[in-house]
Formats: structure tokens, C-alpha cells, sequence
């Protein structure tokens, strides 16, 4: 896909995942639509890397799209990132690309929010790492950091990624 596609440059991305999260864990992703992140991230060395979706269509692309591929840590389920169907403390961390930005423009937001950050808090290990990227800079009014403690226990840091710049010339290019 072009880069003007995609909704973060993998360099970009990949520094702040690889600090907070270890490539010898087991990572579900969560909503990962047709990104190529689980991928890139068993390109980057990752060992196993669980992607979910909400869309049967996109989950059949992507094991079809992945088939032969050579990726045989990376696996794609169809499922609800609301009502995920993975026993308790099955990964180590879970990740969160845009899935948040989606949820926030439908209806119920809040509800579904406080749902998929619940059924993640579930799924993980004690100690895990929930990785949530978003462009709307408001979103941590859903995930206030005193309540994120009170509810699942979780200590909430934020860290901010450059947008990457645009040639006007050459869209395809990132400067």
C-alpha cells in the first residue's frame, strides 16, 4: 500500500513498541484490520503475534494474504475486541493501532471502549503491557490514569511520535 495510506510510518512505530515491549512475549493485536503491523513485527523479530478483527472479510485477506509468507508466528482470528473469546492471561501484551480512534466514532463509544480495555486487561498476564496508538489526543479522557488503576490496574504513560512529513512533490515520499 502507498505510504500516504498508512496511519504511522513502521520506523516510527517500531522504536516505541520495541521500549515497551519485549520480542520474546506472546502480543495480541487488537483490530488490526489489513496493517501490516503483526508482520513488521515478526519482521523486527517478534516471536508470535495474534491478530484479531472484528471483520470476517479482512481476517480471510490476511490469512490468505499471509498464507506462504514465511511468517509463522503471526496468526489472524475473527473476533470482537469488546467480547474477545481468549482465555484469561493468555498474552503478554496487546496492542491497539488506531482500534481506539475507531471505537470513539461509533455509537456507545464509551461503553465500548471501557469493554475492549476490559477484555484486554483480561487477556493479559499480570504485568503486561496494553500499547494503544491513536491520533486523537482526547483519548485518555477514556482511559483516565487514577481510574485505569482503579479498574484494572494498570499505570498509564503516554508517549508522543512525530507525524512524518510529506514531500508535496512526492507524496510517496517521507521526509
Amino acid at each position: 500500500p502507498s505510504r500516504l495510506l498508512r496511519y504511522l510510518r513502521r520506523a516510527g512505530l517500531a522504536v516505541v513498541v520495541q521500549k515497551h515491549i519485549k520480542k520474546n512475549v506472546d502480543v495480541l493485536v487488537v483490530g488490526c484490520g489489513n496493517s501490516r503491523m503483526g508482520a513488521d513485527m515478526i519482521d523486527d523479530g517478534y516471536r508470535y503475534i495474534m491478530c484479531v478483527d472484528v471483520s470476517l472479510v479482512v481476517v480471510k485477506q490476511m490469512i490468505e494474504a499471509y498464507k506462504d509468507s514465511g511468517h509463522g508466528g503471526l496468526k489472524f482470528i475473527h473476533g470482537n475486541a469488546c467480547s474477545l473469546e481468549f482465555p484469561d492471561e493468555s498474552f503478554d501484551a496487546a496492542i491497539a493501532k488506531a482500534t481506539m480512534d475507531v471505537l470513539m466514532c461509533g455509537e456507545g463509544s464509551t461503553s465500548n471502549v471501557f469493554a475492549m480495555c476490559h477484555e484486554v486487561s483480561r487477556c493479559l498476564r499480570p504485568g503486561g503491557v496494553f500499547f494503544i496508538v491513536s491520533h486523537d489526543k482526547n483519548y485518555m479522557q477514556y482511559l483516565d490514569p487514577d481510574q485505569a488503576n482503579q479498574e484494572f490496574g494498570w499505570k498509564v504513560t503516554m508517549d508522543q511520535i512525530p507525524k512524518p512529513v510529506m514531500n508535496p512533490k512526492n507524496p510517496a515520499v517521507d521526509e
